[in-house]
């Protein structure tokens, strides 16, 4: 389950604000050792304002296991207060449509095939965050080889040269490429027949009791998974018309993730909605079937920076096996 939540909606994420600091304090101050400002076992700093918006990953007792906390670039950020130096060319970026990536995090307790998802569900998070915020580009400091491996190469522009920051060599990334990626040999694409289709569609699921148009307080509102970003686990599995002609590669056109393999209920969302728009397909694995658990459902959609919070239930859990229509 993916929580996103400012100051003004912590209270719809419960002990959210105080669960992403105790996993910062965990994995920045515990594990790596680096003399941040802490209180009872919390990590903050002075980022942590009601700009910020806070993107936290929980495993299926509540625990916090994975963060992504988003500062508008309009507002005070860290590479702007700390590593101005590291832009080459200019000033670092101020802009509405700018907004930067800090304290990334996974727990390296949580168990092996939840730590494998956590970063690039709440990448995707992010992406649909930015999509529906009108923003468009993100940037940070960053290891090179972690953003060459999760977002589309062809979106990086590096800033400036690398430098030491706490202890490791970071770079400066801006990446106009909101949709991750899961390597650099995967390049995500947003083209394609039927992607928006497919990216834009919504599901009246129950969330947590709440139906997916309901309003609730204000400006929140609870939106169900969505195909195909709720499914995190099918990957190589393709849309393929009755001509032999592939469509889509299901995840990567939708810039969602390319994890696992072939998922059967996803395989059937996704042709069953391309063939209402007419487009008569079938679902066909790309490589021969595997056996997988499958993980946690991605982020659910949400709307406006600093008043909104996601939710969404755990995808099926165990084996699967893949079906043909």
């Amino acid at each position: 389950m993916i929580e996103a939540f400012s100051w003004r909606a912590a209270h719809l994420a419960k002990d959210g604000l105080a669960a992403q600091a105790r996993l910062r304090h965990r994995v920045f101050v515990e594990r790596r050792a680096l003399p941040h400002a802490t209180f009872d076992g919390m990590e903050y700093d002075r980022f942590d304002t009601p700009a910020a918006v806070y993107l936290v990953w929980r495993d299926g007792g509540g625990e916090a296991r994975g963060l992504i906390r988003l500062l508008p670039t309009t507002r005070p950020y860290m590479m702007q207060t700390f590593w101005p130096e590291m832009v080459a060319e200019g000033a670092p970026p101020v802009s509405p449509k700018i907004w930067e990536i800090t304290r990334v995090c996974v727990d390296k307790a949580a168990i092996p095939r939840e730590r494998r998802v956590i970063l690039p569900e709440l990448l995707c998070g992010v992406a649909e965050f930015f999509e529906l915020n009108g923003i468009s580009a993100m940037v940070g400091v960053a290891r090179a080889h972690l953003v060459e491996h999760y977002i589309p190469q062809e979106g990086i522009r590096w800033l400036g040269a690398a430098a030491e920051v706490e202890g490791e060599v970071e770079g400066v990334p801006r990446s106009d490429a909101l949709h991750p990626a899961d390597g650099p040999s995967r390049k995500a694409r947003r083209d394609g027949p039927g992607a928006e289709s497919v990216r834009r569609r919504r599901h009246g699921r129950e969330v947590r009791g709440v139906r997916a148009d309901q309003e609730l307080e204000s400006s929140v509102r609870y939106y169900g998974p969505r195909f195909p970003a709720s499914f995190a686990s099918a990957r190589g599995s393709e849309i393929v018309a009755e001509d032999g002609r592939r469509i889509i590669d299901f995840l990567s056109a939708c810039g969602a993730l390319n994890y696992g393999h072939n998922h059967p209920r996803l395989k059937r969302a996704v042709a069953d909605h391309l063939e209402g728009d007419g487009l008569l397909a079938r679902a066909r694995p790309r490589t021969r079937p595997h056996a997988i658990s499958c993980a946690p459902s991605s982020a659910s959609c949400w709307r406006r920076a600093g008043s909104t919070t996601a939710s969404s239930s755990p995808g099926p859990r165990g084996p699967t096996r893949s079906r043909r229509r």
